[in-house]
């Protein structure tokens, strides 16, 4: 690795390539990580708008609006305690299995009320 000093911060030049950045130029595997994590806001995006049919089906529960907002809510703290154990789980095995655990998850508890 060379060290080129300019006025600012120093240049690193490398004559091989890290397979990171090489992985990182792969369109497949940008595509597949940028709709993977758009699944996160795709759920949240389509229980909101059933939110008045849930409350509307649910008139004779008490606190059916509240229960019906916490729908939402619920969600949302499911991803993000998901999102930190799938965090510790990747640290200790490979990312493509979770991943791939993950999105077999997803499809199955977003398909189980079909």
């Amino acid at each position: 690795m060379v060290h080129l000093r300019r006025e600012g911060p120093t240049v690193l030049i490398s004559s091989e390539l890290n397979s990171d950045v090489i992985d990182a130029c792969n369109p497949l595997r940008t595509v597949v990580i940028l709709s993977a994590s758009s699944l996160t806001l795709l759920a949240l995006g389509a229980v909101s708008p059933s939110l008045p049919a849930i409350e509307r089906a649910y008139t004779d529960v008490s606190d059916a609006a509240l229960l019906a907002r916490l729908v939402l809510r619920i969600t949302a703290l499911f991803m993000a305690l998901s999102a930190l154990l799938s965090g510790i789980t990747v640290d200790k095995v490979e990312r493509k299995p979770v991943m791939l655990v993950a999105l077999v998850l997803h499809l199955v508890s977003g398909t189980a009320g079909i």
